[in-house]
């Protein structure tokens, strides 16, 4: 259905039901009466959102909702309150797949709608802070609940986490290198606390995702970009030299063949001196 038609519908539901339903319905979670009600609304929030910018932080929203459902589900179904143990792992491995898809998805259309903006020459620095340390944060939860899941779902958990890594580096190498040093400086302890979660579930087996320095990675790669283009004007250079070393030579060697043919030149004068010197001598006799 297109989202005009759903934010249709969730108006009328509102005029009909009153806003209560879907204030009710926010804290809904998957297999609840309301939770219909709350994805249809958040549909309808997107439908009104006007500029990438206001999307962007509607569908960020979003993925943090599916984060905090994805909580909710695994903390009881770990107590076995919802799902009876002899159907727990297949039902909780099809609940949060198809939880951490719908994060997913809510992630790159937040991240998608973010290159929009800077694209299109929006001031989004806001925006792109935002987004960086939101993936921080969703990477620490989605850490913390990899060892309460179901190892079928743990798969889509790893998945998840390498979509969340992706989405934290783009934001940051969207932004100036100023900034860029400024946000990694400010989120250089939640960062490393995130790194040893991850590091902790990689050493268990865990296909867990590596964080880089965007900015470490840029100036790496401009170092090698500045370093190529000085050795090539180092080649240049000395071709330059090499050159210039010929003409110098040639200038060398064509001054040597003048003055050799200027000392031929005198010797032979000398020469016919003395014959004219002989001659006059021979005539006087």
């Amino acid at each position: 259905m297109p989202k005009i038609k759903i934010a249709a519908a969730v108006c009328a539901l509102l005029i009909m039901t009153g806003a209560g339903v879907v204030v009710a319905a926010d804290s809904a979670k998957p297999g609840d009466i309301l939770y219909g009600i709350d994805r249809a609304w958040e549909n309808t929030q997107i439908a009104f959102s006007r500029s990438h910018q206001a999307k962007a932080r509607t569908y960020l929203a979003q993925a943090d909702e599916r984060l905090v459902e994805l909580e909710a589900v695994t903390s009881e179904s770990t107590a076995a309150h919802l799902i009876p143990t002899a159907y727990a792992d297949d039902a909780d491995t099809e609940v949060i797949a198809n939880l951490l898809t719908d994060y997913e998805e809510a992630l790159i259309n937040a991240q998608n709608n973010a290159q929009v903006a800077v694209d299109t020459g929006e001031d989004a620095k806001e925006l792109l802070e935002t987004i960086a340390q939101t993936t921080l944060e969703h990477e620490a939860t989605l850490a913390r609940v990899y060892t309460q899941v179901p190892k079928q779902a743990q798969d889509a958990i790893e998945h998840a986490m390498q979509v969340g890594a992706t989405k934290h580096q783009e934001a940051l190498q969207n932004m100036g290198k100023e900034q860029q040093m400024q946000v990694q400086n400010q989120l250089q302890e939640q960062k490393g606390n995130v790194e040893q979660q991850l590091q902790q579930l990689h050493n268990q087996g865990a296909n867990t995702p590596s964080f880089h320095d965007a900015a470490g990675e840029q100036e790496k790669e401009q170092n090698l970009n500045n370093g190529e283009t000085e050795s090539q004007e180092q080649e240049q250079n000395r071709n330059q030299n090499s050159e210039s070393d010929e003409e110098t030579d040639k200038q060398t060697e064509g001054y040597a063949e003048q003055e050799a043919n200027n000392n031929a030149g005198e010797t032979q004068s000398q020469e016919q001196e003395q014959n004219q010197n002989k001659a006059d001598n021979n005539a006087q006799d």
